[in-house]
């Protein structure tokens, strides 16, 4: 492990972070003049990172410029206004440039999506799933005190961010070498004496891997019974937006009766321009909160507060142009170009894996010149490619090709 954390920090210092200095603008210069130079700046770097992300592998993201499914220039009349969505979604307030309308249609969505009624459902659009995260294991705090948070080892990272923030002790269970969580040891961690907070993943970082939340439930249910309370969150960051349209895996994203709350990310497999997450949770358990505050005239329980507006409209523009059929046929194309790049490797007697439901190759840790130009995330002996919609099985064959070659 260390060895890895040496290897990654090599990296890091090799590769520093290049200053781009504000630039200094005489009283003297025409206004248009530093538009201009402003916009070339920018301009410049815009270009460069589109051209690097034609190559890049191992981050899920939908190249937009690629990407036939939707047109991101609909929404640019709310580009240039302020929209704050600082408060309950669901609640009328005084300030009122927001995008809550929107908001509440993007919630209503993945609430049925997921399996839950509309009427039983609470949320909002996050900066993030990490903050969704917290968000949840906040809601479980003030609903049942401080209990102790469980999760997979292969887990995201900032699940134990979470845990620390939240000063909630936290157990980790242990997982297989493919990243799946071990539920003996689930069962045999599990305290009965203390609220149970647990995060469940449906696709890890890594490898892909899928928590079976139908066993999680059995255990809670065998070992705290109806005695000790218990919050379960479904962080499904990269898979929520489209497992549901997998034959044979929409239960793994979707409320049982030990579900309390399911989030997943905007940017990734939807492809908004600024990241964020979607929080869905039961109305109940926001049922701790009942302060309002008086200068917004709202309630407000979520952790961040102001919240970016654009981001949501974004969401319900790319949500109402695919419709179920778009979404279904993105996630056919991802797991089709996974089977493919299975096949390349394979091909190439070069070893990898790809588990059910997962469109997340894993394969050995090539030369750090190859983790560096195809962007490839690496943990200790491994590295990984997500197969997006959009990616490019010539851009796998090139790597295969650089790999071959080292």
């Amino acid at each position: 492990m260390i060895d890895a954390v040496n290897a990654v920090n090599a990296v890091n210092a090799a590769n520093p972070t290049q200053c781009i200095p504000v630039l200094a603008s005489s009283r003297y210069q025409r206004p248009s003049t530093t538009r201009h130079t402003v916009r070339r700046v920018v301009q410049q770097y815009i270009d460069d990172v589109e051209e690097r992300a034609e190559s890049q592998l191992g981050y899920p993201l939908i190249l937009a410029n690629i990407d036939s499914g939707v047109d991101m220039d609909i929404t640019d009349p709310a580009s240039g206004t302020l929209l704050n969505n600082v408060g309950d979604p669901s609640k009328r307030a005084i300030f009122s440039l927001n995008s809550h309308p929107f908001e509440l249609g993007v919630l209503q969505y993945f609430a049925k999506l997921w399996g839950l009624p509309h009427d039983d459902a609470w949320g909002f659009v996050a900066s993030s799933s990490s903050e969704a995260i917290t968000q949840a294991m906040y809601n479980a705090r003030e609903l049942h005190g401080h209990g102790c948070v469980y999760v997979s080892r292969d887990a995201h990272y900032s699940s134990k961010k979470s845990a620390r923030i939240l000063g909630l002790d936290l157990v980790e269970i242990n997982a297989d070498e493919l990243g799946r969580l071990e539920y003996d040891d689930f069962r045999k961690k599990l305290d009965p004496s203390r609220p149970a907070f647990v995060i469940a993943t449906v696709g890890t970082t890594m490898t892909g891997s899928i928590d079976d939340i139908d066993e999680l439930a059995r255990i809670l249910d065998d070992v705290l019974g109806d005695g000790v309370a218990s919050y379960m969150h479904i962080d499904a960051a990269f898979t929520g937006s489209f497992l549901p349209f997998v034959d044979g895996y929409a239960h793994f994203v979707s409320f049982n009766d030990r579900v309390d709350s399911i989030s997943t990310s905007g940017h990734k497999f939807l492809g908004t321009t600024t990241p964020c997450g979607i929080y869905v949770c039961r109305e109940r358990n926001i049922a701790a909160f009942e302060e309002t505050i008086e200068y917004i005239h709202a309630r407000d329980v979520t952790i961040p507060c102001s919240r970016n507006g654009q981001v949501v409209i974004e969401l319900w523009a790319i949500l109402s142009q695919l419709g179920p059929h778009g979404l279904e046929a993105r996630a056919t194309d991802a797991i089709s170009t996974a089977v493919a790049a299975v096949d390349a490797f394979v091909a190439a007697h070069l070893r990898c894996h790809l588990l059910h439901g997962s469109t997340t190759l894993v394969i050995d840790r090539p030369s750090d010149d190859i983790v560096i130009k195809y962007q490839l995330a690496v943990s200790g002996s491994t590295a990984h490619i997500v197969c997006m919609p959009t990616t490019s099985i010539e851009t796998i064959e090139m790597l295969i090709h650089d790999i071959l070659e080292c």
